[in-house]
């Protein structure tokens, strides 16, 4: 998309010289002066740590057509500057703008687990109905109705079928979200989000710029409480993109879980229920291991057998999040199934790797919180062999901390892991819950269980290398932190350091 001047100031309020503002026109935006190309408009975001008024200069030579500044420092020219109260906003203003001039049908997604992974099921999903609706319209792909007739709509110039916008990476802030709207080419049939929070307001603020056709909440559970308070308080946070849809959008939730469905009570606009007795739901589940996991979905009266490439029966629920915004998209079960089918799991997330020497290595390290660490955990004693879970922080927690570390180191013990690694801050405090599990149970698998204390994730990697055998398989699991962070380089936050050393060792295969 191209964006005026005059466009830029109509979406943002910002001043500005109106003889250059009539001139200016920009083809990209960016936050990044590193990025700033010719024709881009920069945006000067201020943070706490960084302020990118001091790198305009950088952002001109680059090319930049445009600045969006709050201030002018000396030596900039003002006339290519327009100037807003709060940059931040103002790219959140420009993204709403452009996603309403757009006007395709958006997807809003969150949750305190699996919504990267349910973003990416449902962008398959889109993806295939894309294919064989440009091969035929009538019923392999997207139905055709007022609502989502664009989904229909091959006559673009320049592809011959549409395209798909959706979250890359972790773009699902305040900051993201926009930056990913903003991508928008107008050759696309539908953009998919992913919406990410710790603190209340944000969801609200990003469901007011992306304004979604259709929004779903995987699940509510302990995650940034250190920002959020309690559970009830994520819960509250999460239930900011129930009260900004509009009456006529849709909103899909899980039934299995009482959070969500307390927050859904309130939505007037249609409601699609997913889960145990839901109008998309699953039967007939076949965990596979490492090898995945099928089941029969049902669509309201229909039924697809389904084969998830991701092993874990909570990726069953994720898929059934993502059936039913297909559903609410108009998507045939037929091509809901086989987008399924063809879903990959996001990077370090439940990925699996098949070494040479026969281990199998599970990494799950893109984050941690206490379920998403229980379910992979859960996971993890589905597979054959023995299990060695390798477990680093979870972080942002709060004065819940401490228990939920313990928590998940009884979960392990329970789940009859056979060998416990635990890295970081909070080691301690898992191997605390682990040992404190042995001592009150009775069964042998708890008696046998091995905990190791290691200094840091290059420890682990080594210990395990020291002892693994063919046949094993290695969970590992834990918090990301900021590259820049003492702590992270210290102790490995970022576990995926133990799954890299892993498979040098062991080979792929």
């Amino acid at each position: 998309m191209v964006w005026t001047g005059q466009e830029i100031v109509t979406a943002t309020a910002a001043a500005g010289d109106a003889a250059e503002v009539a001139r200016m026109e920009c083809e990209t935006v960016c936050t990044d002066s590193r990025r700033a190309g010719p024709g881009s408009l920069f945006i000067a975001l201020r943070g706490e740590r960084h302020d990118a008024h001091a790198f305009l200069a950088e952002a001109l030579r680059g090319g930049a057509a445009a600045l969006l500044v709050e201030r002018v420092p000396d030596g900039i020219d003002r006339r290519r500057a327009l100037v807003v109260r709060d940059t931040l906003r103002g790219l959140g203003d420009l993204a709403a703008y452009t996603r309403v001039r757009w006007g395709g049908p958006v997807v809003a997604i969150t949750g305190s687990n699996g919504k990267t992974t349910t973003k990416e099921m449902v962008a398959a999903i889109c993806e295939t109905a894309l294919r064989e609706g440009s091969k035929d319209a009538r019923g392999r792909g997207f139905k055709q109705s007022t609502r989502n007739k664009r989904l229909l709509d091959l006559s673009h110039p320049r592809t011959l079928t549409p395209s798909l916008l959706k979250t890359h990476a972790n773009e699902n802030n305040l900051i993201g979200l926009p930056l990913t709207l903003l991508r928008l080419t107008g050759d696309e049939a539908v953009a998919v989000l992913e919406m990410g929070m710790n603190a209340p307001g944000e969801i609200a603020r990003m469901t007011e710029i992306a304004t979604p056709d259709v929004g779903l909440i995987t699940n509510v559970g302990p995650a940034h409480l250190e920002g959020l308070g309690s559970v009830a308080g994520v819960a509250a946070a999460k239930g900011e993109l129930v009260a900004g849809l509009r009456s006529d959008a849709t909103f899909a939730f899980n039934r299995d879980d009482e959070w969500v469905v307390r927050v859904a009570r309130d939505f007037r606009g249609r409601r699609i229920e997913f889960g145990n007795g839901g109008e998309v739901a699953a039967s007939a589940i076949d965990d596979r291991g490492a090898d995945g996991i099928a089941f029969t979905l049902q669509v309201g009266a229909v039924a697809e057998r389904v084969v998830l490439r991701m092993p874990g029966r909570h990726n069953v629920q994720n898929a059934l999040g993502a059936a039913a915004v297909a559903h609410a998209l108009g998507i045939a079960p037929a091509a809901i199934a086989a987008g399924l089918a063809a879903a990959d799991a996001p990077k370090m997330r439940l990925q699996v790797s098949r070494l040479a020497n026969g281990v199998t290595v599970i990494n799950d390290a893109y984050n941690a919180n206490p379920a998403s660490t229980m379910a992979a955990i859960d996971t993890l004693a589905h597979m054959p062999g023995r299990s060695i879970a390798v477990l680093g922080e979870m972080r942002e927690l709060g004065a819940e901390s401490a228990a939920l570390h313990r928590q998940v180191g009884a979960h392990a013990a329970a789940r009859g892991v056979h060998w416990l690694l635990v890295v970081g801050p909070q080691a301690d405090d898992i191997a605390a819950g682990a040992h404190e599990w042995k001592k009150a149970s009775s069964s042998a698998a708890a008696a046998a269980l091995d905990v190791s204390i290691c200094a840091d994730a290059a420890s682990a990697a080594a210990l395990i290398m020291q002892r693994w055998q063919s046949g094993d398989t290695v969970l590992i699991k834990g918090s990301r932190g900021p590259d820049d962070e003492e702590g992270v380089r210290r102790y490995g936050a970022r576990m995926a350091e133990v799954a890299a050393r892993l498979e040098v060792a062991g080979g792929r295969s």
